[in-house]
């Protein structure tokens, strides 16, 4: 099942361990019809990594989340920028 057009970071800390950055600007994303979500920022909270994007001049980000790895989270795409935070396990 396709989460959204767009994904940025990942959900699996071993699965791509580096910060995973998206800058956009003057672009305009068309999808189907039956895809809910326009972009995804995951990053898994184990690898103290990042997932950045940055959005400006942009036409068609309207349904844009945040995954957490245990649910998504709608953010307005008026914010510009998008950061998961870097989040590590203590020892």
């Amino acid at each position: 099942m396709t989460v959204s057009a767009i994904v940025v970071g990942n959900l699996n800390s071993t699965a791509y361990v580096a910060d995973a950055t998206l800058d956009l600007n003057n672009c305009e994303l068309i999808t189907g019809k039956d895809l809910d979500r326009s972009i995804v920022v995951a990053q898994d909270s184990k690898n103290g990594m990042i997932a950045k994007v940055t959005l400006s001049d942009n036409d068609g980000f309207d349904n844009i989340y945040t995954n957490n790895g245990s649910e998504l989270t709608a953010v307005s795409s008026d914010v510009g920028e998008i950061t998961m935070p870097v989040v590590t396990e203590s020892a």
